[in-house]
């Protein structure tokens, strides 16, 4: 708007666009919804990716590789390094689910793993890449970083030279677009993923079984629809309520930065869990050794991460932590009182062939 004096499309416009193209998608059924986010995905890494090391080499970055990777460089010291873990744990979520493609894979046991690490190790060099250049594209300035924080620190450094950023109007607009799109592909990966998991819950019995019909092309349609409602629970909460305002933020930003404290710390304590289960589950494992050292090492990051999501955090931010708890004890008391359905009453042959197991690409 700022550049073109155009705007076509007010906030909760583009909000309902979105709305209807991530409902699309999810009810058509999950083999489109896995293609469309394999391709946003790979065209917005692939952008990011090269102008993030155009970044690092023009602004002379590479001389100063320590002082980005500085504790100091937090104005918060460990504390603030600390709650920034909790935000990569939440970026490297999913990695994981290349298991689901076990059944479609050639020596599963060796190629999966193989996968997974993979996975991880790509997408570890891509955020530190990544982040480094934002770092080192501010001169490696707490303060300019913090003023382009409404922008988009990522936006600005796309923008003209007048503005601090090593592009243009026209890079600025390409980068714009493929974060926009990669933001779409994990929408609709979550969508995708709390839709087919409230339709097993409600098979099973955990859940009323209202959201276990299932539409004419085969795909869950009373899950779908709870998602979606909830997605327009939270388009209402950034229109017209303040519970989620920051100072000099936009309302939006606001509510991106709730809702991502949310989602990290109920992740962290996911994988907390998970780590804490490893060493009873896996005891029998012939490399003992090797599951003790990653899950205590899971714990320590995990810990280190829910601390800093509460320590000294400001409001309304601080309430995050709080409200994912509250719900994991209510599922929790929803789990112990609802009994599940009986063996082999959930039955999920009404749903279509692609979405019962893994996806052939």
């Amino acid at each position: 708007q700022g550049e073109f004096n155009v705007t076509p499309l007010p906030y909760l416009g583009w909000d309902i666009v979105l709305l209807v193209i991530v409902g699309f998608v999810i009810h058509w059924g999950v083999t489109i919804s896995t293609r469309t986010q394999l391709v946003l995905a790979l065209v917005s890494f692939t952008v990011v990716g090269i102008f993030s090391l155009v970044v690092i080499v023009r602004s002379g970055g590479l001389h100063h590789v320590s002082s980005g990777f500085s504790p100091s460089g937090s104005s918060t010291g460990w504390r603030g390094v600390m709650f920034g873990v909790l935000y990569g744990v939440l970026l490297f979520t999913g990695f994981e689910t290349a298991a689901n493609l076990g059944e479609e894979t050639e020596r599963p046991e060796r190629n999966i793993p193989k996968a997974v690490l993979t996975a991880v190790l790509a997408v570890s060099a891509f955020y530190v890449i990544g982040s480094f250049a934002q770092v080192a594209g501010f001169h490696f300035s707490l303060k300019g970083l913090g003023n382009a924080a409404n922008a988009g620190p990522l936006f600005v450094l796309a923008g003209p030279s007048a503005g601090g950023g090593f592009g243009g109007v026209a890079l600025r607009r390409v980068v714009e677009l493929v974060v926009v799109l990669d933001m779409m592909a994990v929408l609709i990966g979550t969508a995708v993923a709390a839709s087919r998991g409230i339709f097993a819950l409600s098979r099973d019995e955990r859940l009323p079984r209202v959201f276990s019909g299932v539409s004419r092309r085969g795909t869950p349609f009373g899950a779908s629809n709870l998602t979606l409602s909830v997605y327009v629970i939270v388009i209402a909460g950034v229109q017209w309520s303040t519970w989620f305002a920051l100072p000099k933020t936009p309302e939006y930003v606001s509510m991106f930065s709730w809702m991502s404290t949310y989602g990290g710390f109920a992740i962290v304590v996911i994988y907390l869990l998970i780590s804490v289960g490893a060493l009873k589950g896996l005891r029998d494992h012939p490399k003992l050794w090797a599951v003790v050292l990653a899950a205590l090492v899971g714990i320590a990051v995990t810990a280190a991460a829910i601390y800093g999501s509460i320590y000294k955090v400001g409001a309304p931010t601080k309430w995050a932590p709080y409200s994912a708890i509250g719900v994991l004890v209510l599922g929790l008391l929803v789990g112990f009182f609802l009994k599940p359905a009986p063996s082999g009453h959930g039955d999920f042959s009404p749903l279509a062939s692609s979405e019962q197991g893994p996806v052939k690409l």
